[in-house]
């Protein structure tokens, strides 16, 4: 029998489809962003390591040791973190009591420095990334997401609102779909290898929302509030970056490399139509805000003289006011891509291992970039050649202290590699945040 399909039900299959696309596809066609199992494995150190297609994200000037070809097969990696909660600390608050022994003191202390703030990527490496000798062609798919939920939403929801006391919700939110585009030659010169990768990157989707300004104030006779949200919305943007290093040739062991990344990097998101929001309209004309469309738009939240007896005798549109100002549809805007400097130096024992060290900054607290210092230090184990242990250690960056480790398999024909990084915390109860990484590489001999 035939089975028809009221209105209703066809957005509710409409929302299931969508909701299936991206969940199974788009993770599919994620790829790998600075997230390579060996570095990883490593602690972040990759200035003086790679040599293949993994050079490509890190140092490019490292292809000029690369001979021979290598395909990526498949590989992937997904990091969730935060800074405040931890399966200890959610131990210690869950079923207390807050009202007793300062309990509710001690949670709110833990987002009194900034708040909340959660960070996620899942990633994919595509199938088509090849290097032949010091020339690769690359293309990688970042999917990036964070939020931060200030202190003092925090405040009113254990406190409540406190008399003459002015609150401050600093809200923001990113979520971004790029795809990277790049060709990369490392070239050996006289006395150091020096490499570069010339970027296109195309913008698939970029959401950033963020508070302006905000105000809450309580006093004797009613709560008076106003704050301006900043809404961006694109889909379809398109950009360049550019990649240099550097990597001196070994002596005593010793290798000596810096790099920078995203040099010029930007995305200039246009109001022209994409593909992706033509793709989207098509499966639900609302699956994403304002129907998929690129804009600015500023929001203002205005609460006026808010009490009992208004909000019991006034329409409640009359005293929470909620409209849009400075509207503008369909413009352009360009977003800053991180740009990444990183310095490092290694020494290798022949078949024994090799130690790493690495210091890397980001200038920028957007999408994937943080605006500190972060050290780390790796060994790798290399007694048996084919089979190669990892551990790596960084202090600073994001997640101020993160420990990995690593282990590959090599063949005369494949490589795998995969590893695990425990962030801000060295067990299980501890750690505020985790990532997994792996890669499988094909190395014809022919």
């Amino acid at each position: 029998m035939e089975t028809i399909w009221s209105r209703e039900e066809r957005k509710i299959k409409n929302r299931f489809l969508l909701f299936f696309l991206l969940l199974i596809v788009f993770p599919v066609l994620f790829g790998q962003y600075r997230k390579d199992p060996i570095s990883m494995a490593l602690g972040g150190c990759s200035s003086t390591m790679q040599a293949g297609i993994y050079a490509v994200d890190n140092n490019p000037a490292n292809l000029a040791y690369h001979f021979g070809r290598e395909w990526s097969l498949i590989g992937g990696n997904f990091g969730l973190t935060n800074n405040v909660l931890s399966i200890s600390e959610y131990n210690k608050f869950n079923g207390s009591d807050l009202e007793q022994g300062g309990a509710k003191a001690d949670l709110l202390k833990l987002f009194e420095l900034d708040g909340w703030r959660v960070f996620t990527d899942f990633t994919l490496i595509p199938p088509f990334n090849y290097v032949k000798n010091n020339l690769a062609f690359t293309s990688t798919l970042i999917g990036i997401g964070q939020i931060k939920v200030p202190y003092s939403m925090f405040q009113l929801m254990f406190e409540g609102n406190a008399l003459e006391e002015e609150y401050d919700f600093d809200f923001k939110e990113q979520a971004l779909l790029a795809n990277e585009f790049a060709f990369s030659v490392g070239m050996p010169l006289r006395k150091l290898n020096v490499g570069v990768s010339l970027k296109h990157i195309y913008g698939f989707y970029y959401l950033n929302l963020e508070t302006e300004e905000s105000s809450f104030v309580t006093d004797e006779t009613a709560v008076k509030s106003k704050a301006l949200f900043k809404l961006q919305q694109a889909l379809g943007g398109s950009g360049f970056a550019l990649d240099i290093g550097f990597t001196t040739y070994e002596v005593d062991g010793w290798r000596v490399a810096c790099s920078i990344n995203n040099i010029f990097g930007s995305i200039e998101w246009k109001d022209e139509p994409s593909k992706l929001s033509t793709m989207l309209a098509a499966i639900y004309p609302d699956a994403l805000p304002y129907n998929a469309q690129t804009i600015i738009r500023n929001y203002v939240l205005d609460i006026d003289s808010l009490n009992a007896h208004r909000f019991a005798t006034l329409p409640l549109d009359s005293v929470i006011l909620g409209y849009n100002e400075d509207v503008d549809f369909f413009r352009n805007f360009s977003t800053d891509y991180p740009m990444f400097v990183r310095l490092g130096f290694s020494k290798d024992y022949p078949r024994v291992a090799t130690f790493f060290t690495d210091f890397t900054a980001s200038f920028s607290d957007e999408l994937f970039g943080v605006n500190r210092w972060a050290v780390s230090g790796g060994v790798e184990i290399d007694k048996m050649r084919f089979l190669p242990i990892r551990f790596g250690l960084q202090i600073g960056g994001r997640d101020k202290i993160a420990y990995s480790t690593g282990i590959g398999y090599n063949t005369q024909l494949l490589q795998f590699d995969m590893a695990i990084k425990l962030n801000r915390g060295f067990s299980v109860n501890s750690l505020k945040g985790a990532e997994f990484s792996f890669g499988l590489l094909f190395r014809p001999i022919y």
